[in-house]
C-alpha cells in the first residue's frame, strides 16, 4: 500500500510566517541564515508581534509533524517540509 498523502492547510498568517522564514533560503541563503522571530515580525510589518510569530510557528511545527529537535533544527526542517507541501 502507498502511504496516504494528507494535505495540510495553514491559516493565512501561518503561510505568511512560513514564507518569511523561508524567503532568504529560497533566494540562495543557507538554512543556517534563516530570520529570527523578530525579523519575521518586522518583515510582516508588525515589529512588536514576536509572540504572534512564535505561536504561529509552533502551530505550523505541529501541523508539519516536527515535534522534536532544537528550535534551529526545526526551522531548517520546516523549510524543507514547506517546499514539499507547496506552502512556498
Amino acid at each position: 500500500h502507498e502511504p496516504v498523502q494528507t494535505t495540510v492547510t495553514l491559516s493565512p498568517l501561518q503561510l505568511q510566517v512560513v514564507r518569511c522564514l523561508c524567503e532568504p533560503w529560497l533566494e540562495g541563503a543557507t538554512l543556517d541564515q534563516l530570520p529570527s522571530n523578530e525579523e519575521i515580525a518586522y518583515r510582516l510589518g508588525t515589529p512588536g508581534a514576536t509572540g504572534t510569530v512564535k505561536a504561529a510557528l509552533r502551530r505550523v511545527y505541529a501541523k508539519a509533524g516536527l515535534t522534536s529537535g532544537t528550535p534551529h533544527a526545526k526551522r531548517r526542517a520546516l523549510c524543507r517540509v514547506a517546499r514539499q507541501q507547496g506552502w512556498i
